[in-house]
């Protein structure tokens, strides 16, 4: 993957500077072999956090944010303008999370 990696990668490289995208509610613990993060600096750069503001007011870049199905698709709907930076990283995401709500009615993100 070129946006997101897995746990193993994250561990890897010393650094908790990620955003963790788990499945379901957050499981009161971080780094769950299941989920996958993104770099707060790749978050920034394709600007992450105006698109989820944008269907979820009160997403919390610093804490916990939960993200149902119908809000996903807002994202991957909102993604598609062409002002958007992150299309191609929400792109990435989709196979994961749809993954996850084979199982889960949400995925929570769990912010720096």
């Amino acid at each position: 993957m070129k946006y997101f990696i897995n746990e193993k990668e994250r561990k890897a490289s010393h650094s908790t500077c990620y955003l963790e995208f788990q499945e379901g509610q957050y499981h009161d613990k971080c780094w769950l072999d299941s989920s996958i993060s993104i770099s707060d600096e790749i978050w920034d750069k394709y600007q992450m956090s105006k698109l989820i503001h944008m269907v979820v007011p009160n997403f919390d870049f610093y804490g916990l944010t939960m993200i149902t199905k119908e809000q996903w698709l807002a994202i991957v709907e909102n993604s598609q303008n062409e002002d958007c930076l992150c299309k191609d990283v929400i792109q990435e995401a989709i196979p994961w999370v749809n993954k996850c709500f084979e199982s889960n009615d949400i995925f929570t993100i769990c912010g720096i």
